[in-house]
């Protein structure tokens, strides 16, 4: 989602706050500042930085919240910004949760930056504004520079707790998702774009064009970078975003890269050609044939289905040294494969194959149009 960093922005900020009933007085806290006020949205205008200030409250109300908050929050703020009341009913019907998504979205211009706060307010109004965040910052692009909830404490301070990584969770959620769905990796690499993880983005990049080009070994390879750099995923996530069940979120990731992975793929000019024909490297090529299929890319699977019997045949034929040489190694292969589908398609030939080669003989002709 579209969450900014605490810079100074020049589009309009405005804060969406919930406003309650019997309103009471508490110390609130930011970043060690304190504010008292009997309204959390008063206390964090205060609290927030000049530049992070908004221009224009909006402020959602029951009637009874505009009876009881409502005159606090304009004797409070008239004059250090503009309010604006959005009054909805108390939610007590079904249709009322459409109600509310549907004024607090529509109050919501397309050309400012929002900042949350839902300390106030009925219980279920946190949840549904929550929802409401998400469809404007997702599918409005609106910028959420920060979203707040206070933490309210009669006796004692009331810290206003940073909402921000709750609302990322959703995106790096789907992130995972299109990775797992699809085998691309363009949305984590997106989202890791921040000016601090570029190389980590670029790697993800490079991973699902070789992924959804049906390129084995450059995907194996990717794999293995990206695969090396989990401790860095987890701290980005952990640290940097603060995301709830990050360790879990970088496991799940690299479960689902890793198992594509080379073992020991070597680095510099020419690596690929050091990258060795084995039993162990057919089967992990497989396993992205096999995952290519349950994704229904059927282009990249079928040629890489192609180009995976050509290697089967070359390390059958002793020539795995030399796998990659197009000429001298796989061009022979590939003619001895078509050489045993042609005689194996002749009636008065076929006998003098095993049944394997017959059954060889016919796949090669089966796979190679569908490849081609």
């Amino acid at each position: 989602m579209t969450v900014s960093s605490k810079k100074p922005l020049t589009r309009k900020h405005a804060l969406l706050t919930v406003l309650g009933r019997n309103p009471q007085s508490a110390n609130y806290t930011l970043e060690g500042r304190e504010a008292e006020a009997r309204l959390a949205p008063v206390a964090l205008f205060d609290l927030l930085s000049e530049v992070e200030r908004p221009e224009e409250i909006l402020a959602v109300c029951t009637p009874e919240a505009r009876e009881d908050s409502w005159p606090l929050l304009e004797k409070a703020l008239n004059g250090r910004c503009n309010l604006q009341l959005v009054e909805v009913t108390g939610g007590e019907n079904p249709e009322d949760v459409a109600v509310y998504l549907e004024k607090v979205t529509g109050a919501v211009s397309d050309d400012i930056d929002l900042t949350v706060d839902v300390t106030h307010g009925f219980r279920h109004f946190s949840f549904l504004t929550y929802i409401a965040t998400l469809y404007l910052s997702e599918l409005r692009g609106i910028r959420v520079r920060g979203a707040y909830y206070g933490l309210l404490n009669w006796d004692r301070s009331s810290p206003f707790l940073d909402l921000r990584p709750l609302l990322e969770l959703p995106s790096w959620i789907h992130a995972l998702r299109v990775l797992r769905e699809t085998g691309s990796a363009l949305p984590t690499a997106e989202m890791l774009r921040d000016g601090t993880r570029n190389s980590l983005a670029s790697d993800l990049s490079r991973l699902s064009e070789a992924y959804l080009s049906g390129l084995p070994i450059e995907l194996g390879r990717q794999a293995h970078i990206v695969h090396g750099n989990l401790k860095p995923l987890r701290r980005t996530l952990g640290r940097d975003h603060a995301l709830p069940l990050s360790r879990e979120l970088a496991g799940r990731f690299d479960e689902t890269v890793a198992r594509f992975a080379l073992n020991d793929p070597s680095s510099g000019d020419g690596w690929k050609r050091k990258v060795a024909l084995s039993e162990d490297e057919l089967d992990r090529q497989a396993r992205i044939i096999d995952d290519l299929l349950d994704r229904g890319n059927l282009a990249a699977a079928l040629g890489l289905m192609n180009e995976w019997v050509v290697s089967w045949v070359v390390l059958r034929s002793g020539k795995k040294d030399e796998w990659l040489k197009f000429k001298p190694v796989r061009r022979m292969a590939t003619g001895l494969l078509g050489a045993i589908g042609v005689v194996g398609n002749d009636p008065e030939l076929s006998e003098s194959l095993t049944d394997e080669q017959r059954s060889l003989g016919e796949f090669w002709r089966n796979l190679s149009p569908l490849r081609n």
